[in-house]
């Protein structure tokens, strides 16, 4: 066996091994979104069987106990990403590899060279990072990133970063990797809509993913107000009109029933979002009301 096929049989094994590890890595992410989503709905029947706290309404209790949940598993896996220099590692491995497949696209679409995608990326893990340590910090004062002391971290971190990225894309690199990361989610939620679709035997085409992502890019663009909208914003009575063209019946009934993953598993693209939403506005409509 000459040195070239042993050199072609290591890489190949290294990527199997990549390869292997992000699916993992994926899967846990997705499980424990799931285990919040079944803890979300366990507190939502509490709700409507009665046991809520005394002085708290039906929908504002589930929201309260729901943002305990929510913040508890954060601080503790910020404080675990803090603290352990192991977990650190291999989070970082497991991004590394999440953003250059997410950025493969636009990575393309510059021309970066290799040195300058490393560079990206030591950009991109920096930032995170610094976001990290910035919300274990206020988790650890008692604030709130929506506090005026939070935002103004906050906002001098993501301007530190535009900078790193404007240094190194120049200003119409820059802009485009602005617009592209917005639009990220609307990737993978047609990614894992394909990945749906192809276990049920009505996988996707090429073709299909490309307008189908096209489609929910621009729900998500700016509207005359000039807000960019998340997927759980999204007008998706709009979107799946536009995507009936696209789709077969099969395939749509899976796109307007069937909830994905979404973004690096963070729980869902319309469903979860639109149940979040309805909760809090009764949560809100309960306030107002003065309803106890």
């Amino acid at each position: 066996m000459n040195k070239a096929m042993v050199c072609t049989g290591v890489v190949a094994l290294a990527a199997m091994g990549l390869a292997w590890y992000f699916k993992r890595e994926r899967n846990a992410c997705i499980l424990e979104t799931n285990r919040l989503a079944r803890d979300l709905d366990a507190l939502q029947h509490r709700a409507h069987d009665g046991r809520q706290q005394e002085g708290v309404g039906p929908v504002s209790g589930v929201v309260t106990e729901a943002a305990s949940v929510r913040k508890a598993t954060e601080s503790g896996f910020l404080a675990k990403l803090n603290n352990d220099p192991a977990t650190q590692l291999r989070y970082d491995a497991y991004e590394r590899v999440r953003f250059a497949i997410g950025f493969g696209p636009l990575f393309r679409a510059l021309g970066l060279s290799p040195v300058q995608i490393n560079q990206f990326l030591d950009n991109k893990l920096k930032h995170d990072a610094n976001m990290r340590d910035i919300l274990a910090s206020l988790d650890a004062e008692g604030l709130s990133p929506s506090d005026s002391a939070g935002r103004k971290l906050l906002q001098e971190a993501s301007e530190e970063y535009r900078a790193a990225q404007s240094a190194l894309l120049g200003p119409d690199g820059i802009a485009q990797a602005t617009q592209y990361e917005r639009l990220i989610p609307a990737h993978e939620c047609v990614d894992d809509l394909d990945g749906q679709a192809t276990l049920e035997g009505e996988p996707l085409s090429a073709e299909q993913v490309a307008a189908l992502t096209s489609v929910v890019s621009q729900a998500m663009t700016p509207d005359s107000a000039g807000k960019w909208h998340s997927l759980g914003d999204l007008d998706w009575s709009v979107v799946d009109l536009a995507a009936q063209s696209l789709l077969t019946p099969a395939q749509m009934t899976l796109f307007t029933t069937t909830e994905t993953p979404g973004p690096a598993g963070s729980g869902g693209t319309r469903f979860m979002h639109q149940m979040i939403s309805l909760v809090q506005a009764g949560a809100r409509a309960d306030s107002s009301s003065g309803k106890h």
